[in-house]
């Protein structure tokens, strides 16, 4: 017993000692809701008549979540077509081409937090400075082409600034917002450059190709996708893709293959992706080349890349039925290789990643 004793005595202080020198667990952070994890929204247009939606595929755990505004907010729908999405300052604004507003909701539960009015035909929506967001809108004719300076803390339209025809995606990086100008129901080939310190244009770049979205490399060199425009007879021409670097027009490069839609970059930056009307296609940026066949064959009406997990997300149509929006997984060679398909709402247009 003795020499028991002496072996545990030491035994004990060490344990005790050990025991003292551990700290406490760092306190946690408070639990962040389903919206606010990481996924992908998926903004469905919904059919013309009827009203979109917004999907959210929680991808912790593969879940789809379905209609998440109208779910959480009584049955209250978005209305006329949900153009696109915006996620800043723990909010969701949701754009509403035809209903003329952007929907706000609170990323905690997705519940409504208030409705910015007083636009027509609103397409997207992009964060500024301080408390400033820019809003780009067709007008009622879809000709008189502007941007709306919004307060986001009040949800008021605080000015406008008149552009082109067609205003669509934008980009806002050092003060200046870059709007291209596709012509909307008329004809613009037109980068617009805004001085957001006075809202004045500062430039105004030529661009071929009625151009509709923009990107910026972490470079600083922004991409323009120009999708094609339409002539007399309703023909549309072939997309271009254009390079910009200080504001300067640096290099134009047409695609032989018709029109373009879908702009995105992939994970390692060497390409540009988008869809062509066979397909998606690549654009080697030091090359100046584009694939001469589609990576991935189909028609696809909505693409983006989840760069941070080298996903590919695609979607397609169903004329007034529920879409599908595949995913792939992009190799070192940045070649898409199916992973998984899933069912999404009428006419899913665009994917917005949240990590």
């Amino acid at each position: 017993m003795k020499n028991l004793t002496k072996l545990l005595l030491p035994m004990l202080i060490v344990s005790v000692l050990v025991s003292a020198c551990k700290k406490d667990p760092e306190p946690k952070g408070p639990e962040k809701s389903l919206y606010q994890k990481a996924g992908v929204f998926i903004v469905n247009e919904g059919p013309f008549s009827g009203t979109g939606s917004i999907d959210f595929l929680s991808t912790s755990d593969n879940q789809l979540y379905r209609h998440v505004f109208k779910t959480q907010n009584n049955g209250a729908v978005l209305g006329s077509i949900v153009q696109s999405l915006a996620l800043f300052d723990d909010k969701a604004f949701v754009v509403v081409n035809n209903a003329g507003k952007v929907e706000v909701a609170t990323l905690a539960d997705f519940k409504s937090a208030g409705t910015i009015t007083g636009l027509a035909q609103p397409r997207y929506m992009v964060k500024g400075d301080d408390n400033r967001a820019y809003v780009s809108q067709w007008g009622s004719d879809g000709l008189s082409g502007q941007v709306k300076v919004v307060n986001v803390s009040t949800l008021q339209v605080e000015d406008s600034v008149v552009l082109g025809g067609g205003p669509e995606q934008l980009l806002y990086t050092n003060g200046k917002l870059y709007v291209p100008n596709s012509g909307g129901f008329g004809s613009d080939s037109t980068v617009a450059v805004i001085n957001t310190a006075d809202n004045s244009i500062a430039e105004q770049l030529d661009v071929p190709g009625c151009p509709t979205e923009i990107h910026q490399s972490a470079d600083g060199t922004i991409w323009v996708l120009s999708a094609g425009c339409f002539d007399a007879n309703w023909q549309q021409g072939n997309g271009h893709i254009t390079k910009i670097v200080g504001d300067q027009v640096m290099e134009t490069y047409e695609f032989p293959h018709g029109p373009l839609s879908n702009l995105s970059e992939s994970p390692d930056g060497a390409y540009l992706f988008m869809t062509g009307p066979d397909g998606i296609y690549r654009f080697e940026k030091t090359s100046g080349l584009f694939d001469t066949a589609p990576i991935v064959s189909g028609s696809f009406y909505g693409m983006d890349i989840d760069a941070q997990n080298r996903l590919l997300y695609a979607s397609r149509a169903n004329p007034n039925l529920d879409g599908k929006a595949f995913i792939y997984e992009l190799d070192a060679s940045n070649v898409p290789a199916l992973k998984d398909s899933l069912t999404v709402g009428v006419y899913p247009g665009e994917f917005y990643f949240q990590y």
